[in-house]
């Protein structure tokens, strides 16, 4: 163990570089191998970061997402439809260079399965809403953009509570960009898992760098064996569609500890979280 952030236990964190976000701070370090060092009071609940932007969700009252660029210049409010969804679940950013930059916030509370707005921030616009397919109701709330990642070519909308094959199997969206700025084809690509069961809530995070995806399922039952470990599954583009190329478990995982509640990937390595893992020292 290197180092330990201390701080809340609330909220969502985000890395770039030299850069935390967590516990409603910001962390940096002078080199690498250094220590991190806590910032003054960042504020916020989740946050996403790269390059020159961080995006983060406040907790005061409905819509509060700020655009901020870290080189120190003052906070750019986004302006928000005022309405009283959850923007609060998850937020992405993407550097574009040159001043130029995507922000995504997710509402997956949003009536009809949720919804996904995007930002232009070299405008300060809103730029377009991607929208979960009408479901009418689902057993336990709408999930379309639960989850989101962003990367310079891609958007992908966590969809856990998505009906087919099976009731909960869960999805994930991949939406890619066609255009300048924040310009996505309306028709995306649905991830599924290729052993999906019943209330497996593939989609509750995603991540991705490049033609690789993780998706997670943090209450996927292992295959022919009646526990609900959790998993983590990679989708890897070929050129020219996306393939399933791993399925991650954990060698010691059991019922409900949640193993692909929270997932990230970076070149050749991902991390999965487990939150509910049971070891020496408790949960």
């Amino acid at each position: 163990l290197r180092q330990t952030l201390a701080g809340p236990t609330d909220g969502r964190g985000a890395i770039d570089g030299d850069t935390i976000f967590a516990d409603r701070t910001r962390y940096t370090r002078a080199a690498p191998g250094a220590e991190f060092v806590a910032a003054p009071l960042f504020g916020g609940v989740t946050f996403d970061v790269d390059g020159s932007f961080v995006v983060k969700g406040l907790d005061e009252g409905v819509g509060n997402v700020v655009v901020s660029v870290l080189a120190g210049s003052p906070e750019a409010p986004l302006v928000f439809p005022l309405e009283p969804y959850d923007y609060l679940r998850d937020v992405a950013v993407v550097d574009l260079g040159g001043a130029a930059g995507i922000a995504a916030v997710a509402a997956p509370a949003a009536p009809g399965g949720g919804r996904v707005y995007l930002f232009d921030i070299a405008y300060n616009e809103l730029a377009g809403t991607m929208a979960a397919t009408p479901r009418g109701f689902v057993q336990g709330g709408n999930g379309f953009g639960r989850s989101i990642a962003l990367s310079a070519d891609r958007l992908v909308v966590g969809d856990p509570f998505d009906g087919t094959p099976v009731p909960g199997a869960g999805a994930a969206w991949v939406y890619e960009r066609t255009g300048p700025g924040a310009t996505f084809a309306s028709t995306p690509v649905k991830l599924q898992a290729s052993d999906a069961e019943d209330s497996d809530t593939l989609g509750d995070d995603v991540a991705i760098d490049g033609d690789v995806i993780v998706v997670g399922a943090p209450i996927a039952q292992k295959f022919a064996f009646p526990l609900r470990d959790g998993a983590a599954y990679v989708f890897q583009h070929n050129g020219t569609a996306w393939v399933e190329t791993d399925a991650l478990r954990a060698a010691d995982g059991y019922s409900e500890e949640g193993f692909g509640d929270a997932v990230a990937v970076s070149g050749n390595r991902a991390l999965i979280g487990a939150p509910s893992d049971a070891h020496a020292n408790g949960a």
